[in-house]
């Protein structure tokens, strides 16, 4: 049995009429009734009443009939799913991302982006941390990630987009004698004390600044080194996605000059390992 002959059997059981129905299937009236006759020879059963006046279901092919339209619902229901997947209209896309790639705002405009025209595409998103950010894309546990240092990245010989630049700022203290200005110059810096932010996501004060500031505390995380510059234990220089984090009132970002390098922020896959998922979505992004 093949789903032809189900197919056969639904749009004659709708016209009850072989010549009507071998017309809208595009067959011959005999060629029809053959398969009819060997469906039913298969099910062993009589399926149809034929008489001169007029053709009637029987009982089993009532019920036949619904099972068979069921049958053929789930195999249509198979092959859009099939085409959509194809064309990353479904399934499903795993995505890293840093901290500071997040608060550069690049992910959430693109995420809403391709959930406008993906909407069935389950994402699964997970932060990690600036030395973990290509392992996702090594072990194939993620697709994509948002990154903030690519030389790990070529490395890998991974394919990076650049699609945002982050700004370096200084942070200080809201008590500090510059903390009114909104712009500082690098050279009214030298004589600070620094709280250094020892992480690979940002870059070196050093190559920010143009001299190696002095150093009286050394800490691995952001929100550490937010709280010791409020307290007065120094100044910093941090990404300007820094500002965002809630201690507001208590730290005062203020612009560099010069403005010096930036943070580069990258989307991150393997060009190799594309299926039509990871397309689409940056398919989506390229179109921002």
């Amino acid at each position: 049995m093949e789903l032809r002959h189900l197919r056969y059997f639904d749009v004659l059981c709708q016209e009850l009429h072989f010549a009507k129905a071998a017309a809208r299937l595009r067959i011959a009236q005999p060629a029809l009734s053959i398969q009819i006759k060997n469906l039913e020879h298969e099910l062993g059963t009589r399926l149809l009443q034929r008489s001169r006046r007029k053709v009637e279901l029987t009982h089993s092919g009532a019920l036949f009939l619904v099972e068979a339209r069921k049958t053929l619902a789930q195999a249509q229901n198979s092959i859009d799913v099939a085409k959509r997947a194809e064309r990353g209209e479904v399934g499903r896309i795993s995505i890293d991302f840093t901290r500071h790639a997040a608060h550069a705002g690049v992910l959430y405009t693109w995420l809403h982006a391709f959930n406008k025209r993906y909407g069935d595409v389950e994402v699964l998103l997970r932060e990690v941390t600036p030395r973990a950010q290509f392992d996702g894309l090594k072990d194939r546990t993620a697709d994509i990630a948002f990154v903030t240092t690519f030389a790990d990245g070529a490395a890998l010989s991974l394919a990076i987009q650049e699609i945002a630049k982050i700004p370096m700022v200084v942070a200080l203290p809201a008590f500090h004698r510059l903390a009114k200005r909104k712009r500082i110059s690098i050279d009214e810096l030298r004589d600070e004390a620094f709280v250094a932010l020892n992480i690979n996501e940002t870059l070196p004060v050093r190559d920010v600044l143009g001299f190696t500031p002095r150093t009286v505390r050394s800490v691995t995380s952001d929100v550490s080194m937010l709280n010791l510059i409020a307290a007065g234990f120094g100044i910093g220089i941090v990404p300007q996605t820094v500002s965002t984090y809630g201690i507001s009132s208590s730290v005062k970002y203020c612009r560099l000059e010069p403005a010096g390098p930036e943070i580069i922020v990258g989307l991150a896959f393997d060009a190799s390992a594309v299926d039509p998922v990871v397309k689409a979505f940056l398919s989506c992004a390229s179109s921002r």
